[in-house]
């Protein structure tokens, strides 16, 4: 068994194969063996229960879908614009992490699929992140993979300049972008080209 589901061992069950170190745990749900080691494709059906069929994964779930990482604790999705208004959570409980849905690029773009989700590239991932995700949990993240050479500095400054700058969130991801920048720019292990640094007001880009 490559994953082990919380809901079909029982929470006590569960826990106790944490404690033992049977299992390590992923999402708030599963967890994996601890002889296992999970490629994306596993990561993926982690969080397959949490992405409805008409959404793309992106945000940190998705970055941590690519590259792994510590579980960022919610699922983000992006669908066609004005779906999310809609759409609800329709696996409440202790053992599921929280959905928050939201339009963007990520929904136009061609999106890779894994296992049972189709999901954003890690760039557009690691944007998305900025805009809609906790920061306390993205910085690190972001900061992690720019360090480590998983998503190269150039690919989120082209994803970030795409960005909508009319779209919800926008505001948020520019002012963090001209602190953060500077600092993956120090700690970028594959160096960005000549002109590839962002300025502080990028262009709009139109409207998704």
């Amino acid at each position: 068994m490559i994953l082990i589901d919380a809901d079909a061992v029982g929470s006590v069950t569960y826990a106790r194969l944490v404690r033992d170190g049977v299992v390590v745990p992923a999402t708030h749900r599963f967890a994996f063996p601890a002889d296992v080691n999970p490629s994306p494709g596993i990561r993926a059906w982690c969080v397959a229960p949490s992405v409805p069929a008409h959404t793309v994964l992106s945000g940190l779930a998705g970055l941590w879908v690519w590259h792994g990482g510590p579980w960022p604790g919610e699922v983000t999705v992006v669908g066609k614009r004005g779906l999310h208004r809609a759409a609800v959570d329709h696996h409440p409980g202790p053992a599921r992490d929280r959905v928050t849905f939201h339009s963007g690029l990520a929904w136009r773009d061609p999106a890779t699929t894994l296992g049972p989700i189709a999901i954003a590239s890690p760039a557009r991932c690691c944007s998305d992140a900025l805009r809609w995700d906790a920061h306390r949990v993205a910085i690190p993240a972001i900061a992690r993979t720019v360090a480590t050479g998983a998503v190269p500095l150039a690919s989120i400054v082209a994803e970030v300049r795409r960005d909508n700058l009319r779209g919800a969130g926008y505001a948020r991801l520019a002012q963090l972008w001209r602190v953060l920048y500077p600092v993956l720019e120090g700690i970028d292990v594959t160096p960005s080209p000549a002109g590839a640094k962002l300025r502080p007001a990028p262009q709009p880009a139109g409207i998704y």
